[in-house]
Protein backbone atom coordinates (compact mmCIF):
# COMPACT_ATOMS: atom_id res chain seq x y z
CA UNK A 1 0.00 0.00 0.00
CA UNK A 2 1.35 3.46 -0.81
CA UNK A 3 1.98 6.21 1.75
CA UNK A 4 -0.66 8.46 1.51
CA UNK A 5 1.19 11.91 0.41
CA UNK A 6 0.63 14.43 2.81
CA UNK A 7 0.06 18.62 2.08
CA UNK A 8 2.44 20.62 4.04
CA UNK A 9 0.94 23.06 6.77
CA UNK A 10 1.12 26.84 5.75
CA UNK A 11 1.49 28.82 9.34
CA UNK A 12 0.25 32.58 8.43
CA UNK A 13 2.22 35.26 11.16
CA UNK A 14 1.24 39.52 11.47
CA UNK A 15 3.92 41.57 12.55
CA UNK A 16 4.95 45.39 12.58
CA UNK A 17 8.08 47.16 12.99
CA UNK A 18 9.01 50.68 12.87
CA UNK A 19 12.71 51.98 11.48
CA UNK A 20 13.36 55.67 11.18
CA UNK A 21 15.94 57.02 8.16
CA UNK A 22 17.68 60.28 9.23
CA UNK A 23 18.39 60.47 5.57
CA UNK A 24 16.42 60.56 2.03
CA UNK A 25 17.22 58.10 -0.55
CA UNK A 26 16.29 54.45 -1.64
CA UNK A 27 17.22 51.80 0.50
CA UNK A 28 16.28 48.21 0.48
CA UNK A 29 15.58 46.65 3.70
CA UNK A 30 15.96 42.37 4.12
CA UNK A 31 12.96 40.38 6.33
CA UNK A 32 14.63 37.51 7.98
CA UNK A 33 12.24 35.33 9.87
CA UNK A 34 13.55 31.99 11.50
CA UNK A 35 12.14 29.00 13.40
CA UNK A 36 13.21 26.53 16.11
CA UNK A 37 14.56 24.19 13.91
CA UNK A 38 16.93 26.78 11.98
CA UNK A 39 14.85 27.09 8.93
CA UNK A 40 15.54 30.51 7.48
CA UNK A 41 13.51 32.72 4.66
CA UNK A 42 14.54 35.85 3.60
CA UNK A 43 12.98 38.29 1.42
CA UNK A 44 13.44 42.35 0.53
CA UNK A 45 11.77 44.87 -0.59
CA UNK A 46 12.75 48.88 -2.71
CA UNK A 47 11.86 51.84 0.02
CA UNK A 48 11.88 55.50 -1.40
CA UNK A 49 12.33 57.62 1.67
CA UNK A 50 11.63 61.49 0.76
CA UNK A 51 12.28 64.69 3.08
CA UNK A 52 9.63 65.48 5.39
CA UNK A 53 7.66 68.18 4.33
CA UNK A 54 7.00 71.43 7.07
CA UNK A 55 3.74 73.29 6.52
CA UNK A 56 4.60 76.63 7.01
CA UNK A 57 3.06 80.13 7.45
CA UNK A 58 3.82 83.87 7.70
CA UNK A 59 3.00 87.09 10.53
CA UNK A 60 3.47 90.59 10.30
CA UNK A 61 3.07 92.63 13.57
CA UNK A 62 2.36 96.09 13.68
CA UNK A 63 2.94 97.85 17.21
CA UNK A 64 0.84 100.96 17.83
CA UNK A 65 0.70 103.13 21.16
CA UNK A 66 -2.25 102.73 23.64
CA UNK A 67 -4.13 105.87 24.13
CA UNK A 68 -6.59 105.07 27.08
CA UNK A 69 -9.86 105.90 27.59
CA UNK A 70 -10.36 107.04 24.12
CA UNK A 71 -12.60 104.76 21.80
CA UNK A 72 -11.55 104.05 18.36
CA UNK A 73 -14.30 105.30 15.91
CA UNK A 74 -13.45 102.58 13.38
CA UNK A 75 -12.63 99.49 15.26
CA UNK A 76 -14.51 100.58 18.76
CA UNK A 77 -11.52 99.54 20.00
CA UNK A 78 -10.49 100.77 23.35
CA UNK A 79 -6.67 100.00 22.44
CA UNK A 80 -6.19 101.12 18.78
CA UNK A 81 -3.17 102.93 17.48
CA UNK A 82 -5.28 104.06 14.13
CA UNK A 83 -5.46 108.16 13.65
CA UNK A 84 -8.99 108.42 15.09
CA UNK A 85 -8.04 107.43 17.89
CA UNK A 86 -4.65 110.09 18.15
CA UNK A 87 -2.21 106.97 18.60
CA UNK A 88 0.43 106.11 16.57
CA UNK A 89 2.80 103.25 15.03
CA UNK A 90 5.54 102.51 16.90
CA UNK A 91 8.81 102.16 14.65
CA UNK A 92 11.37 101.75 17.32
CA UNK A 93 9.87 98.72 18.93
CA UNK A 94 11.13 94.99 19.09
CA UNK A 95 9.25 92.29 19.05
CA UNK A 96 10.28 88.44 19.69
CA UNK A 97 8.19 85.14 19.15
CA UNK A 98 8.50 82.32 20.87
CA UNK A 99 6.97 78.56 20.50
CA UNK A 100 4.59 76.71 22.32
CA UNK A 101 7.36 75.29 24.35
CA UNK A 102 8.33 78.67 25.25
CA UNK A 103 11.73 78.49 23.17
CA UNK A 104 12.58 81.87 21.11
CA UNK A 105 11.53 81.65 17.79
CA UNK A 106 13.63 84.93 16.81
CA UNK A 107 13.63 88.58 17.15
CA UNK A 108 12.33 91.64 14.34
CA UNK A 109 11.68 95.32 14.96
CA UNK A 110 9.31 97.22 13.56
CA UNK A 111 11.61 99.66 11.84
CA UNK A 112 9.61 98.93 8.81
CA UNK A 113 6.17 99.64 10.33
CA UNK A 114 5.98 96.00 11.28
CA UNK A 115 8.06 92.49 12.44
CA UNK A 116 7.40 89.93 9.64
CA UNK A 117 8.43 86.29 10.90
CA UNK A 118 8.32 83.84 7.73
CA UNK A 119 8.48 80.54 7.20
CA UNK A 120 6.76 79.57 10.73
CA UNK A 121 6.01 75.94 11.28
CA UNK A 122 2.23 75.90 12.08
CA UNK A 123 1.30 75.77 15.60
CA UNK A 124 0.47 78.14 18.43
CA UNK A 125 3.30 81.12 19.26
CA UNK A 126 3.44 84.09 21.92
CA UNK A 127 4.52 87.54 20.78
CA UNK A 128 5.98 89.76 23.27
CA UNK A 129 6.30 93.23 22.45
CA UNK A 130 8.89 96.28 23.99
CA UNK A 131 9.90 99.31 23.29
CA UNK A 132 11.69 101.99 25.20
CA UNK A 133 9.35 104.45 27.06
CA UNK A 134 6.65 101.87 26.94
CA UNK A 135 5.15 98.91 28.84
CA UNK A 136 5.37 95.15 27.52
CA UNK A 137 2.69 93.47 26.01
CA UNK A 138 2.04 90.33 25.01
CA UNK A 139 -0.33 88.46 22.71
CA UNK A 140 -0.94 83.97 21.17
CA UNK A 141 -0.89 83.75 17.99
CA UNK A 142 -1.34 80.68 15.46
CA UNK A 143 0.34 79.91 12.37
CA UNK A 144 -1.80 78.51 9.60
CA UNK A 145 -0.48 76.77 6.51
CA UNK A 146 0.40 78.97 3.38
CA UNK A 147 -1.45 81.61 5.26
CA UNK A 148 -0.11 85.31 6.12
CA UNK A 149 -1.84 86.79 9.30
CA UNK A 150 -1.06 90.42 11.02
CA UNK A 151 -1.48 90.78 14.40
CA UNK A 152 -1.75 94.42 16.09
CA UNK A 153 -0.44 95.14 19.34
CA UNK A 154 -0.52 98.18 22.04
CA UNK A 155 2.02 99.38 24.55
CA UNK A 156 0.95 101.66 27.25
CA UNK A 157 3.01 104.64 27.71
CA UNK A 158 5.19 104.37 31.41
CA UNK A 159 3.43 107.59 33.35
CA UNK A 160 6.02 109.68 34.91
CA UNK A 161 5.23 112.03 37.50
CA UNK A 162 7.05 116.19 36.02
CA UNK A 163 9.53 116.92 38.46
CA UNK A 164 12.52 119.91 38.67
CA UNK A 165 15.42 119.74 40.59
CA UNK A 166 17.47 122.63 41.14
CA UNK A 167 21.25 122.38 40.86
CA UNK A 168 22.85 125.74 41.67
CA UNK A 169 21.89 127.64 43.43
CA UNK A 170 21.72 125.03 46.14
CA UNK A 171 21.43 127.27 49.55
CA UNK A 172 22.61 129.60 51.55
CA UNK A 173 24.35 131.68 48.63
CA UNK A 174 24.82 135.58 48.82
CA UNK A 175 23.60 137.46 45.83
CA UNK A 176 24.02 140.87 45.14
CA UNK A 177 21.89 143.19 43.61
CA UNK A 178 22.35 144.10 39.92
CA UNK A 179 24.35 140.90 39.28
CA UNK A 180 23.46 138.16 37.15
CA UNK A 181 23.82 135.18 38.18
CA UNK A 182 23.57 131.32 36.57
CA UNK A 183 20.52 129.07 37.61
CA UNK A 184 20.97 125.50 36.69
CA UNK A 185 18.14 122.83 37.05
CA UNK A 186 17.46 119.05 35.64
CA UNK A 187 13.82 118.36 34.42
CA UNK A 188 12.18 114.53 34.80
CA UNK A 189 8.86 113.50 32.84
CA UNK A 190 8.72 117.01 30.79
CA UNK A 191 8.73 117.80 27.14
CA UNK A 192 11.47 119.36 25.93
CA UNK A 193 9.02 122.24 24.93
CA UNK A 194 7.53 123.02 27.85
CA UNK A 195 8.68 126.89 29.35
CA UNK A 196 10.06 126.54 32.77
CA UNK A 197 8.82 129.94 35.35
CA UNK A 198 11.05 131.07 37.69
CA UNK A 199 9.63 133.34 40.48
Amino acid sequence: IAAEKQSPITYVQTTTFTYSYSKAGIYTPTFTVSDNQGLSVKTSISVNVTETSVQTGSIKITVGELVPDIRCLSCSSLESYCSPCGGKILTNAKVSVYNSNGNLIGIQDTSGGAAAFSNLPVGIYKAVAVADGYESNSASFEIVANVGRYLTMSLKKISITPSITVLSPNGGESWQTGTNYEIKWTSNGMRTDEVVNID
